[in-house]
């Protein structure tokens, strides 16, 4: 199963998904998305603990927490990766890579990332 832990409202990917792959996100099997904005945590915490909350939370409702999971964090801010060093700390029998893009690259960035 591939969870999409994100900030953004479940409809948000829903929409983004169907639009950059022209088709429904149901049509690829175990996808669960998991929002943090959806699940209310937006009014309860601090932006820069949000993911640190939902990834937990997704490893203790969805996951055996006492296996050993693998876990790919991808992201352009510094909270998802901190989310990362959380899980990795709190759980250290896990597996833990994380992956952050440049947020906001420029139109000159990405052409030159593109030759």
């Amino acid at each position: 199963i591939i969870y999409i832990v994100t900030n953004a409202s479940e409809d948000w990917v829903h929409h983004c998904f169907k639009n950059i792959l022209n088709k429904p996100i149901d049509c690829l099997e175990n996808i669960k998305i998991i929002s943090s904005i959806d699940r209310g945590y937006t009014k309860e915490l601090e932006i820069s603990d949000w993911k640190k909350v939902t990834y937990e939370k997704v490893l203790i409702e969805y996951l055996d927490c006492a296996s050993e999971n693998i876990f790919l964090f991808i992201g352009d801010n510094p909270y998802d990766r901190d989310g990362a060093l959380h899980i990795m700390k709190s759980y250290p029998h896990h597996k833990v890579k994380s992956l952050k893009f440049k947020c906001r690259p420029s139109l000159e960035t990405l052409i030159k990332w593109e030759k």
